[in-house]
This record gives C-alpha cells, structure tokens and sequence, in this order.
C-alpha cells in the first residue's frame, strides 16, 4: 500500500519576550539526537527539555524513531520539548538510511500507484464504520525577530522559540462518513487553549481531503521511504491559490 504523505500547519504568532531571548536554534541531525537522548539518561527532566528547547532538526524525525526517543525520556517537559522538535521537521526530508537506493519508478509505474491510491481511499471510504474518539490538540507559538521603526529609532523584538500554550480535548463522532463535533460535549482545556486553527478530518474524511486538494495540482513523485510497514513512495503536490 502505498500512502500519500499528510500536512502538519504550524501557526506562528507574535509575542513579546523580555531582553536575552535568542532565535538562532542549534541544527542537529536526527541521529546526532538519538545519540544525545541515549548519553542524557542522567539529566532531569528539566534539564533535557531546556536542552531540546534551543534544537532545530536538519532532517525529519519518523513516527517510529520519535516513539522509540519518547519512551526513553524522564518526564513530561522532554516528552512536549522532543515533540515540538520533531513536528517542525515534518517537511523536512527524512535521513539518508531511511530513504532506499531503489531506482526511480517508471510513467507506468507511477501512474498505477496513483490508480492504485484513488482505489484504496475510495474502498476505505465506503467501509469506515461509525465510531466515537477523543480529539487532542496541543497548542504553540513562536515569535520571528521583528526590526520596526519607533518613535525613539529602530526597535528590536527577539525571537523567541517555538513554545506550548495549551491543549483542548473533546470526543468527536464519526457518522456516515461524516464528522460529527457535539457541542454539548465537555471541552477539556488546559493553559490557554489552541486559539486561531481549526483541524478536522482525522477520522476518516481526511483521505478524502487529501485526494481531492492533490487533484486541484499536478502530482509528482519525489521518492521511496522506509516505513514501519514496508517501502512506501512519496508524492508531493501543491494547490494553487486560487483553487483553495
């Protein structure tokens, strides 16, 4: 099976951080994190989240990897911090040993992969049984470095690292292929919520989705990952704005 890689949106939001803050991250590699995850069994909690705090992946960190990472860690504050890291380099391409040296597929090839894929989502579709699930979203901002001009001269506003605000969680059904949000379900909030996003689709309709905002584009295939399940091919497509 062969599966068509998901958007992660990531919202950036302004705020005012005091004097001392920094916005230049250190880059490391996915495997130069493993490694610093494997020689920090003896640090904290704390310690290791403010230690994540200042990263920024050169390349993207799997699922399966970032499992494996998240079960070694001491605590919730490096769990949130290795997340927030990880989730940034999901557009990122993935390191060299996951990426098979198997050659380029040919026109055919790609084209039945692509059949292949409208057949899936449109068996899957037909199939998805009613359910109900719990939706929980985590929330985070960041703040760019901002220059402006004031009314003393140039001002400066330091960048700030990517951070979590809070978190919502609430039970959605899933009813005739549709996705049902009962407003008279309780929401559990923490901290300030996730304000501004809206997400939806998780469960079931977001095949879909996908399919039909790839259709709006010309599709191209980039290249084979390793995954969890086997050899899986990656395609990328971008949707006009116009067609948004």
């Amino acid at each position: 099976m062969y599966r068509l890689p998901m958007a992660v949106l990531i919202a950036s939001i302004c705020v005012h951080v005091p004097a001392g803050a920094t916005d230049t991250p250190k880059k490391v590699g996915s495997g130069e994190l493993i490694q610093m995850v494997s020689a920090a069994q003896d640090m904290s909690d704390a310690d290791l989240a403010q230690k994540f705090a200042g990263m920024e992946l050169t390349d993207r960190l799997s699922g399966t990897r970032l499992a494996d990472l998240t079960s070694r860690l001491p605590g919730d504050k490096s769990r949130l911090a290795l997340m927030m890291i990880a989730d940034q380099s999901i557009f990122l391409p993935p390191p060299t040993d996951e990426m098979p040296p198997d050659p380029a597929p040919n026109r055919a090839s790609v084209q039945q992969m692509l059949l292949n894929i409208v057949n899936y989502v449109n068996k899957t579709n037909r199939q998805l049984p009613n359910l109900m699930a719990i939706r929980f979203s985590n929330g985070f901002e960041d703040q760019p470095r901002e220059e402006r001009m004031g009314r003393t001269g140039l001002e400066s506003t330091f960048g700030a690292p990517l951070h979590w605000v809070g978190s919502l969680k609430v039970e959605v059904t899933y009813r005739d292929r549709r996705e049902i949000e009962d407003k008279s379900v309780k929401v559990e909030k923490k901290g300030n919520g996730v304000a501004g996003l809206i997400t939806s689709g998780e469960f079931g309709p977001v095949l879909s989705i996908v399919l039909s905002d790839a259709a709006k584009s010309k599709i191209a295939w980039t290249r084979w990952e390793k995954g969890s399940d086997g050899t899986m091919a990656v395609f990328h497509y971008q949707v006009p704005e116009d067609k948004i």
